[in-house]
């Protein structure tokens, strides 16, 4: 026997099998290389074999035949060959093994851990005593995946992880964790990277224990965050899984062999520090175990061949929100106050949305309301400290857990990243090689494998550092006394950026305006640092650089904050970047509904300007000039609309030349000259839409929308109302995208969908509310009050128009404000408060006849009628506003005067006449889908009711249908007949009232008396009437002598 000895893999085995079948047993054993000794003979087999590979083989072999029950140990031979000692140590594992199961001792253990039958493993079953030996040993139990669970090994089943317990409930994740288990599901080895702090380990440590019931040789986790010597992480692991080893043996060998086959999930967690040994040791358990996935964690990559790699993001909003209020719960005494649910939120934006800095922060409400907590976030290395008891050094403070992935890093490496914390917001390869040197995008990519720079977009372009970690490297920076000169360099390229990128003004805006957002932040920076330098000079022209970017994004007052600190830098200076930065300002203070500032500001520009002959800051002198005059003074907002066309077309500036001709074209529109307007600006918006210009264009197609919105064509005006949004919604900005907001909301509001157009209102209106100055939400308050006054709500209403009316004020009699007034009035007269509304109604009057605006006369007269004190007066009134809305071809709103007029009509005892008004207005606004509003509902129904008790259902069905397929001409002349008559001659052709007239040009048209009242919807009698007071007026007889009467009369339609 002495030939079986070896080495700890090749010593021989003694097998004691014990069965109903020891005859068939024994056949199977001997087949499978086995040398039967000392047969028992009570269902006892006793076999040796040259290893204790070989006698496992056999053991299995056996066991999916029959049932048996087995102990296997080295045959450690005595001085004589007698293998009776490894026997009764055989017999002591069978005694204590429970039927139906194999148990090998801690020597026969190690001998086959790495060399077993492919399928089979062994489960550790710990320490005990076994009859007849001194002390508790260890014994391992042999399984195979397809003969498992035959029996009892004497013990209760070991749970299938050793997951560590977790003391603080999971938070969220939900989206996270369904990725990582889809990709566990395909891909054999995951690594969870991410910054320090970012949540990798509690996230895998939830994923692990998600899938441990459906991982059937279990789920085993691996802490190296402890452990520094590289040789000790094959151990971890073997320790995990509870694989023997032999320690003078390759571990990793060891392990793998006893995981081979086996269907389970090695967790690694903490891998960065020890990368090479982690990677090792997963390649030879990847390698030998098909069936072992593994999850790692690590600020680093392992490198490992098909390794699928997934960086953790930040938690989401709410999430984050949640973590921070569940351990808050767990140290403050006090509820959370609900008003604080912002702050929490700007909290946990500001911390990157890390679950380590958060938890941090959330500690500190046991002393601290989170609004105390926020104002110290900038000193966030002091304040986030004193993590639980028992957790990693590393994971106490947030410094401690960024110095740990800082200190792993190269010298070089340290370097490249406290340079990079100079950038904000984000950096690009080539802003990182001009501000840190040429060779830097090897070195942010070593900066990314270790999670410390994060990867903005797909296509890599972008680059950027967490909060956290850039103010650890800048502190690293300052530390160094290299902070000054790395500045500098990030103001020289960003100066030159914002120049350079200019001419894509003109041919790529939107390509121009995406690019400045992306480094708003950087432009931020470099901007505070170059006002702070002795020589201010490089902000002052970056501020200039950077006005039309300002003007063509939300941050407006921002830019104007920048460009005042750049003009008081120099007050005196006369150049040309002093001209652009008053023009500029100018631009922005236009942008703010500032118009009086916007005035002035151009003013000094254009002063500069002229004096050096300076084109450009010319065009955008006078555009900014029209636009400050806009309000108030239309002749003039026209002239310098015509010099910025002019100064543009000479500078290359398209800006100023569409900007001037938009101007030039709302000097028409503010006059009600709509077709005029329109036909300024048509074709222009294709032009400017070309080179990406959307502020402009959505103006150039506001011209058309209100020209339309006017003449009576909603259909188009909502139509090119939605281009307009669509074209500047991009900016997102107040001035252009609000605008075309609400000019669609007005139309839509016209055609009767008054939610839709307070849904457009609602996010436009909450942040001029929240963010804008007064003069702009005097602005945009005017269809807001026109809405809520459709809608019915007139103490809603006048808090609105007051507010429009309070626009530019101390000088309030403008154009904006006299928009305003009518609708204050009407508002204010269907509270009951007519002397009020009727002071608002004549200040209108006033101001349209001063300004030339007809239709706020023509709203003006319509208030006055609706307050008049006769029905006389009013009927006279309504008329002369239909007279000026029929003047200036105010078709959407001649339907008004129709209503108006039928009321005046049934109340002067005239039911059809009123039935007939009342149809044509109903066909006019179907022909506009412009219905009436709910406001003037209840009155249309009520006088609805009076005619149909006055006439009939069917007369008034015919009435009103003959006023239906009336032209607007014949309604117009149908309506002036029955106007309240001027007094006038008794006799004579000038006595004649307009209704006689119409009855003489139909008689000498040769119309008989039924065909003059069919045309002119009287009696036969009527006409009869009319004409008896034409022959005495006129001393004539016959019709013959009228028709030549009326011949030697040129203008017989005149009103005397």
């Amino acid at each position: 026997m002495t030939d079986l000895e070896g080495p700890a893999t090749r010593r021989p085995a003694l097998v004691l099998v014990m069965s109903e079948h020891p005859l068939p047993i024994r056949d199977v054993l001997e087949a499978s290389g086995g040398r039967t000794v000392d047969p028992r003979g009570d269902g006892a087999v006793l076999c040796l074999f040259r290893t204790v590979a070989e006698a496992a083989a056999a053991v299995l072999a056996a066991q999916r035949r029959f049932p048996v029950t087995a102990g296997v140990h080295v045959a450690d031979l005595d001085a004589d060959g007698d293998p009776q000692a490894a026997f009764r140590t055989c017999d002591a594992l069978v005694a204590v093994s429970g039927t139906g199961r194999t148990v090998l001792s801690a020597d026969a253990g190690a001998a086959v851990a790495d060399a077993l039958p492919a399928g089979a493993w062994l489960r550790d079953l710990g320490s005990r005593s076994l009859p007849g030996r001194t002390g508790p040993e260890r014994t391992f139990e042999l399984l195979h995946d397809d003969i498992t669970g035959a029996g009892s090994a004497g013990h209760a089943e070991r749970p299938a992880h050793n997951l560590p317990a977790q003391l603080t409930t999971f938070v969220g994740r939900a989206a996270e964790l369904a990725t990582l288990r889809e990709l566990l599901e395909r891909h054999r080895l995951v690594t969870v990277t991410g910054a320090g702090g970012s949540g990798k380990t509690r996230l895998a440590w939830q994923l692990a224990a998600g899938m441990a019931d459906s991982t059937p040789a279990g789920v085993w986790w691996v802490g190296l965050g402890s452990i520094t010597d590289p040789d000790l992480v094959p151990r971890a692991l073997a320790s995990a899984v509870h694989a023997f080893v032999d320690p003078s043996g390759d571990v990793a060998s060891a392990v793998a062999a006893q995981l081979r086959g086996r269907r389970a999930l090695v967790c690694l967690d903490t891998c960065e520090h020890l990368l090479e040994a982690c990677a090792q040791l997963v390649h030879q358990v990847l390698t030998t175990c098909p069936e072992v996935t593994v999850l790692a964690t690590s600020r680093e990559r392992l490198g490992v061949a098909g390794e699928l790699v997934w960086r953790t993001p930040p938690m989401e909003a709410d999430d984050a929100a949640r973590l921070f209020d569940d351990r808050a719960a767990l140290v403050r005494v006090e509820p959370a106050d609900p008003g604080e649910e912002a702050v929490v939120q700007a909290i946990c934006r500001r911390l990157d949305g890390l679950p380590l800095a958060i938890e941090l922060a959330a500690a500190w409400t046991r002393v601290l309301t989170p609004s105390a907590i926020a104002a110290r976030l900038d000193d966030r290395f002091r304040l986030l400290v004193g993590g639980p008891r028992g957790v990693d050094d590393r994971h106490r403070t947030l410094a401690a857990s960024i110095a740990w992935s800082h200190d792993l890093l190269a010298a070089s490496d340290q370097a490249l990243l406290h340079e990079l914390s100079v950038f904000s917001g984000g950096f690009t390869a080539e802003a990182a090689a001009a501000v840190c040197g040429d060779d830097t995008l090897a070195g942010i990519t070593r900066l990314i494998d270790k999670s410390l720079v994060v990867v903005e977009t797909r296509t890599a372009e972008r680059f950027r550092l967490l909060d956290s970690i850039r103010e650890y490297a800048s502190r690293e920076l300052q530390a160094a006394g290299r902070s000054a000169a790395l500045r500098d360099r990030h103001l020289d390229f960003y100066v030159a950026f914002a120049e350079s990128a200019a001419p894509w003004l003109e041919r790529d805006q939107d390509r121009w305006r995406v690019a400045l957002l992306a480094e708003h932040d950087n432009l931020r920076a470099a901007l505070e640092w170059g006002f702070a330098a002795p020589d201010p000079g490089r902000a002052r022209r970056l501020a200039a650089a950077l006005a039309r970017f300002w003007f063509l994004t939300t941050h407006v007052r921002e830019g104007r904050d920048f460009l005042d600190r750049a003009l008081a830098a120099a007050p005196e200076d006369r150049t040309t970047l002093q001209a652009s930065l008053l023009s500029g300002a100018g631009l922005l203070a236009i942008a703010g509904a500032l118009s009086a500032d916007a005035c002035r500001l151009a003013e000094r520009a254009l002063a500069i300007a002229d004096t050096l002959d300076d084109d450009a800051n010319r065009g955008r002198s006078h555009f900014v000039l029209a636009a400050g005059l806009f309000y108030t003074d239309r002749k003039a907002m026209e002239r310098h609309g015509r010099e910025a066309e002019r100064f543009g077309l000479t500078a290359g500036d398209p800006f100023a030349v569409d900007a001037g001709c938009v101007l030039r074209a709302r000097a028409l529109t503010n006059i009600d000259r709509h077709a005029e307007a329109a036909s300024v600006v048509r074709g222009r918006y294709a032009a400017a839409r070309a080179r990406g210009e959307r502020a402009v264009g959505g103006f150039l197609l506001a011209v058309e929308v209100w020209a339309a919105l006017f003449t009576g064509d909603l259909r188009t005006a909502t139509r090119l109302g939605r281009e307009a949004v669509a074209t500047t919604r991009p900016l997102g900005d107040l001035y252009s995208f609000g605008h075309m907001t609400v000019n669609l909301a007005w139309v839509t509001g016209l055609r009767g969908d008054l939610a839709a157009a307070e849904r457009l209102l609602k996010p436009i209106l909450g942040t001029v509310s929240a963010a804008a100055g007064p003069e702009l939400l005097a602005l945009f308050a005017l269809v807001p009050g026109k809405l809520r006054l459709w809608a019915g709500d007139h103490t809603e209403a006048v808090r609105w128009f007051e507010t429009a009316a309070r626009f530019a004020e101390p000088v309030t009699d403008n154009w904006h404000v006299a928009q305003a007034l009518p609708g204050l009035a009407a508002a204010l007269r269907r509270l009951g408060r007519p002397d009020e509304a009727r002071v608002h109604a004549e200040r209108a009057l006033r101001l349209a006849a001063a300004l030339e605006l007809p239709h706020i006369r023509a709203d003006a007269l319509e208030e006055l009628a609706f307050l008049a004190a006769t029905p006389g007066a009013e009927e006279d009134l309504h008329h002369q506003a239909l007279d000026v809305r029929t003047e200036a071809s105010l078709w959407t709103f001649v339907v008004r005067s129709y209503d108006a007029l039928a009321g005046c009509a049934a109340t002067a005892g005239d039911p059809r006449k009123a039935a007939r008004v009342l149809g044509a207005s109903d066909a006019a606004r179907a022909s506009m889908d412009h219905p009436r509003p709910p406001v003037e509902r209840p009155d249309h129904d009520g006088l609805l009711t009076r005619l149909r008790a006055d006439l009939g259902a069917a007369e008034l069905a015919d009435a009103m249908a003959e006023g239906a397929a009336l032209s607007r001409d014949d309604l117009h002349a149908y309506l002036g007949r029955s106007r309240a008559t001027r007094r006038r001659p008794v006799t004579g052709w000038n006595g004649l009232t307009r209704a006689e007239r119409e009855v003489v040009a139909l008689v000498a048209d040769g119309l008989t008396n039924p065909q003059i009242g069919a045309r002119l919807f009287m009696s036969r009698s009527t006409v009869k009437t009319h004409l008896a007071h034409v022959f005495a007026k006129l001393g004539i007889t016959s019709r013959a002598e009228l028709a030549a009467t009326a011949a030697r009369h040129a203008d017989p339609d005149s009103d005397p």
